[in-house]
């Protein structure tokens, strides 16, 4: 902005008679500064909402002798040494089971699990819940093993043994040179066994 300024000077005798007068142009300039500032807004107001926190479920699994099974997985996470998990889930509705190398998998039930996924139970899980004593008992799988011979009595190498049961099939597995083999099992049950080679009646 520019602001034009004049002054002024009056001029006078002794006596009071007027001899002059003068004037005096002048002009200042001025900076002015205009400074827009953002609303503010209450943060409260534009934060986003924090997410629930969810549900954590601990246990232990352990096999049917009562020792704990380190590296089993239940859910999705690995038991410690102990045989302890931890685990952390949505709210609602879950379905637990437990399972690991040389053991029959088991569901979580309130009655102490089943292997029968159509008879596991469902979990309710609500906001920030803490859930203990969500264990699981794994059965170690059997292991079906012996040797094939033929009826000299002597041991016939690359023989093929299948094992089946009822609503399963099947798993199959070879001899070694001294007619022997060793099947670790799917899970308890009824097995029905049939051997057969080339060159032999099954």
């Amino acid at each position: 902005y520019r602001i034009d300024l004049q002054f002024g000077a009056h001029i006078d005798s002794g006596n009071g008679t007027h001899l002059a007068e003068t004037t005096l142009d002048a002009w200042v300039a001025i900076d002015v500064a205009c400074v827009t500032e953002e609303p503010t807004q209450d943060p409260a107001l534009t934060a986003s909402p924090s997410p629930p926190p969810p549900a954590t479920v601990r246990g232990t699994v352990r096999d049917q002798d009562g020792n704990p099974v380190a590296g089993a997985t239940v859910y999705r996470v690995e038991t410690a040494a102990d045989g302890t998990y931890e685990i952390t889930l949505s709210p609602g509705a879950s379905t637990l089971w437990a399972s690991a190398p040389g053991y029959e998998s088991e569901y979580w039930t309130s009655t102490g699990g089943t292997p029968d996924g159509e008879q596991a139970e469902v979990l309710e899980l609500l906001h920030g819940q803490v859930v203990e004593g969500i264990d699981f008992s794994l059965n170690k799988l059997p292991v079906l093993s012996g040797t094939v011979s033929d009826a000299a009595g002597n041991a016939i190498d690359g023989a093929t043994v299948v094992v089946s049961r009822t609503g399963w099939c099947c798993d199959a597995v070879h001899t070694d040179q001294t007619g022997h083999y060793a099947l670790l099992l799917s899970g308890l049950g009824t097995y029905k066994l049939n051997a057969w080679v080339n060159g032999y009646v099954s």
